[in-house]
């Protein structure tokens, strides 16, 4: 067993010179010296040392396990080193119920590594670690993660319960969404997966399947002609009206949007209609009169939303704060008649390049030539704007 420490479990006593057994045979009386608990380390040490996947033991501990099964080892006076062998074995090896260790046959496995239970679970590897970490368990021995041993028993309840389970691929198809999608509604609460989490992809029961799909039972049918749309589907409304399609499926659930319909018997989410009357009443609210939302003034004029802050805070248009009547969220808008007059005195860097087909470095190089001074700065330094009138000569 010390040759296998020392010189590695590969290497044959045969091939030992008198020299190597003497360092074997010293390192062995040193060990055995120190009691059980030192021949308990070694056994570790052998057991972790870096290598090949071992799927039976007798490849880690040399020429001990074969001579302590039927060499000489195997007689009476030799069954507590036989013992204390398979101790350690059955406590640190992923065994299959039956195997036969050292003449114990192991009537119920123990433990289980990610490469055994993708085994048995028809599972990657890698999915198998991943699940279990999202279950808050981890893997034990100083060994590569796919090596590392669970209890048999947490594998089955977290890795067996996806045995039925459904992948995302096929509940994408089931419930009619995209990925996209299907994340988002995730997020929001409205599709729920019973298996995954941060660390492996969402697996759905088909209880989370026929949860979501029934809250569409009750939208009636109406079937419509390819030519002839009579409403649009979530995906549209929320493209239309700048949403997400979680809004615009809480406007549906909530009973909001009432005149909802289905295109066909089908309760799949791509199938639902919404009335086009009702979604622009809905959705297509305008601002308050004489003010734009920032983020649309900030495309509008090619300067970001930080710096019309910072412009704002110097005078030079007039911002409010304000809430969304829908979504009950902050929002900021820009007053329009400051705005009108700001782009009617002042240009951006960006609506510059924009306005003659050439790149912003190309602006900033004709501004430099000319030597036009820059009106107001970014905090950050990338942005600028100058007064309308400096820059016709460039």
């Amino acid at each position: 067993m010390n040759a296998a420490k020392v010189f590695g479990p590969g290497r044959q006593i045969f091939d030992c010179s008198p020299i190597d057994i003497a360092l074997a045979m010293d390192e062995g009386f040193r060990i055995f010296a120190q009691g059980r608990d030192a021949v308990i380390a070694l056994l570790m040490d052998l057991r972790t040392r870096p290598g090949e996947s071992q799927w039976r033991p007798q490849g880690r501990y040399g020429l001990v396990y074969e001579w302590l099964k039927r060499g000489a080892g195997a007689a009476p006076e030799y069954e507590p080193m036989k013992t204390l062998l398979r101790e350690h074995i059955l406590e640190s090896w992923p065994l299959d119920t039956g195997t036969d260790v050292l003449g114990h046959r192991l009537e119920k496995r123990r433990f289980h590594s990610a490469l055994s239970a993708a085994h048995d679970y028809g599972n990657r590897p890698q999915h198998v670690i991943n699940l279990m970490k999202d279950a808050g368990i981890s893997g034990t021995l100083n060994l590569p993660e796919v090596e590392q041993i669970y209890a048999a028993t947490d594998v089955q309840n977290v890795v067996g319960a996806i045995s039925g389970a459904i992948s995302m691929s096929k509940a994408q198809q089931f419930l009619g969404v995209t990925r996209t999608q299907m994340q988002t509604l995730i997020s929001a609460g409205y599709l729920t997966h019973s298996v995954g989490g941060d660390h492996a992809r969402p697996r759905f029961s088909e209880e989370d399947i026929t949860q979501f799909l029934e809250r569409h039972a009750g939208f009636p049918v109406v079937q419509e002609m390819p030519w002839h749309p009579r409403g649009y589907d979530i995906a549209s409304a929320a493209r239309k009206y700048g949403v997400s399609v979680a809004v615009v499926y809480e406007a549906v659930l909530s009973g909001e949007l009432s005149k909802t319909t289905r295109a066909s018997d089908n309760l799949q989410f791509s199938e639902i209609r919404l009335n086009i009357e009702e979604a622009d009443r809905v959705f297509g609210r305008e601002y308050p009169k004489g003010w734009q939302t920032i983020s649309k003034v900030s495309k509008e004029l090619g300067i970001s939303v930080t710096f019309l802050r910072e412009l704002a805070e110097k005078g030079y248009l007039d911002l409010r704060g304000d809430q969304d009547d829908r979504t009950h969220q902050g929002k900021t808008v820009v007053n329009s008649d400051s705005l009108r007059a700001f782009a009617e005195t002042y240009v951006s860097r960006r609506l510059l390049a924009r306005r003659n087909g050439v790149q912003v470095r190309e602006v900033q190089k004709r501004m430099d030539a000319a030597g036009i001074p820059i009106l107001e700065h970014s905090v950050d330094g990338t942005e600028w704007i100058v007064e309308q009138d400096a820059i016709s000569c460039v």
